[in-house]
């Protein structure tokens, strides 16, 4: 049950409530009603009061049972349809650019190493949940969920758009060791969206646009001018990383301010100077409280975060990967490598262990 379930009951419940009360006091709440507004207008608002629980119910109802598409492919005009061609060169540029992983020291000269085949999401904990009195393991393997059950992104849907989470639960920090995955696990948030996974949800969540920076590659700017926007930023990366000419800071600006934007921000640690990195989380902040509407996710190192905090963000910790989660990496990347299952297996395991 969500948020916008108990709406739904509230005034089912209200409905219910009325009706009883009316028959208790044989019809006197009624006859009130009639003499307020009138008959006619006193019949038109009960009318209305039906109809709009039947349309909210009707749009529940047709999310909870709608079948879950097939998976979807890698973006292109025949495939996307009203969209502006901006839009589609994006989305296409975005997953050019980070389907393929970095696999620093593997040799691997026959297959292509893409995210969607080996990428293995972690599990993420919120950094104050308290164990339980009665049964903390089990308390706290309930309190491991993966990255989209925390941010709890709504469906799109006509009537429940009004009620959107509060900015402090789309707002997150996600600290992790290095290698932990941080890095990756932002890629491949940008990379569901542009590939239309997140319709393969149950429901599907919203649209959404993903603004992926890696924050140590615009320091300069930053340090230049401590006043430049998210829109600045990446309108200048996508015209001189993704070779998109047409790109313009006004369009990512319109989507910025719809709220219709997930904001990918890494490595807010990642900047040698300490007082460069006081400058970094002074704007990182500033953006929290001008885009605040949208979903922004941050990374940074647990040691790098604790001197520059920001303020109304969850904190979320990765942690490390469950005997399950190694065994299903293992036998992803097992069959694109030359590396021997039971070596990969080894390391995994001394890794978690150490």
């Amino acid at each position: 049950m969500n948020q916008r379930h108990i709406i739904l009951i509230v005034f089912i419940l209200l409905g219910v409530g009325f009706s009883f009360l009316d028959r208790v006091n044989n019809g006197a709440i009624r006859t009130s009603l009639d003499g307020t507004l009138g008959p006619d207008r006193a019949q038109m608002a009960l009318l209305s009061y039906i109809l709009f629980i039947g349309v909210y119910a009707g749009f529940e109802i047709r999310g909870f049972f709608q079948p879950v598409p097939a998976a979807a492919r890698p973006p292109s005009p025949g495939r996307t349809r009203r969209r502006g061609s901006f839009e589609r060169q994006y989305r296409e540029a975005i997953y050019g650019r980070y389907r393929d992983l970095l696999a620093t020291g593997v040799q691997n000269q026959q297959n292509t190493l893409e995210q969607e085949h080996i990428f293995e999401p972690p599990f993420l904990s919120l950094t104050d949940a308290q164990p339980g009195p009665t049964d903390p393991a089990k308390d706290y393997a309930a309190a491991l969920q993966s990255i989209w059950q925390h941010l709890a992104i709504p469906p799109r849907r006509l009537l429940p758009s009004f009620f959107r989470p509060e900015s402090q639960h789309r707002h997150f920090v996600i600290l992790g060791m290095p290698g932990g995955g941080k890095s990756t696990l932002l890629q491949h948030i940008a990379l569901t969206f542009v590939r239309r996974q997140h319709l393969t949800f149950n429901p599907p969540i919203r649209e959404l646009m993903p603004i992926l920076l890696v924050l140590r590659d615009h320091l300069d700017a930053i340090k230049a001018n401590p006043q430049v926007d998210i829109a600045q930023l990446i309108t200048v990366f996508a015209r001189s990383r993704l070779d998109l000419t047409a790109a313009s800071a006004s369009w990512f600006t319109s989507h910025l301010r719809d709220g219709s934007c997930i904001v990918l921000l890494d490595g807010l640690d990642e900047i040698a100077d300490a007082q460069d990195r006081k400058l970094m989380a002074a704007w990182v902040q500033a953006q929290l409280g001008r885009w605040n509407n949208n979903y922004v996710v941050i990374t940074s190192r647990p040691h790098g975060y604790v001197n520059n905090p920001l303020n109304g963000v969850r904190i979320l910790t990765v942690e490390p990967f469950t005997a399950p989660q190694v065994e299903s990496f293992v036998r992803k990347w097992y069959p694109l490598c030359s590396v021997p299952p039971a070596i990969l297996l080894v390391v995994h395991l001394m890794r978690a262990a150490f």
